[in-house]
């Protein structure tokens, strides 16, 4: 159910975008495109919880996580985490169409089910199940990475030397 309410909230989106086109399956496109949009679905999905809603907030908290991971390296995993989780229900879209119209009050959209939005295909993401060694060192992976971002930010590194220690570190 989550992963049609997203697919639908993303066509939904893409249709009243007009000649913008903001695809949120193209997330780091899509927040070139509207710099805001993080704001707009974050401010959708809280009044939605003010109106006692908790299922209608659902697509908007998958593409709230999905735009924030795309803009910053240092959870850009914990996004390829959370749809590695959604890809679990790929194989149930067709079977919940019927539940979801009950729900949603309108006709769900399943046309790009199976797929990941670009930047956060999970295919190398290991499973929930990762032993406290890897997840240790992806912890400690980032918490260097923070620290170097502190480091640019007092004046002591360059941007380049930033970069390049990123990218270092993103890579092993």
């Amino acid at each position: 159910m989550a992963v049609l309410s997203a697919l639908t909230l993303r066509k939904k989106i893409l249709d009243s975008s007009g000649l913008n086109l903001v695809d949120l399956m193209d997330p780091i496109f899509a927040l070139q495109k509207d710099t805001d949009i993080i704001i707009k679905l974050s401010k959708k999905h809280e009044e939605l919880t003010a109106q006692h809603k908790p299922q209608l907030t659902v697509p908007y908290t998958i593409w709230v996580h999905t735009l924030r991971s795309v803009s910053n390296p240092v959870i850009r995993t914990l996004g390829r985490q959370m749809w590695k989780e959604l890809s679990r229900g790929f194989k149930y879209i067709e079977k919940n169409r019927e539940i979801y119209q009950t729900i949603y009050g309108n006709e769900p959209v399943s046309e790009l089910a199976g797929q990941f939005p670009i930047g956060l295909d999970p295919s190398d993401v290991k499973t929930v199940d990762n032993d406290k060694k890897d997840n240790l060192f992806s912890y400690e992976k980032e918490k260097k990475l923070m620290k170097y971002i502190y480091l640019h930010k007092k004046g002591l590194i360059t941007k380049e030397a930033l970069t390049n220690l990123q990218v270092e570190l993103l890579s092993k």
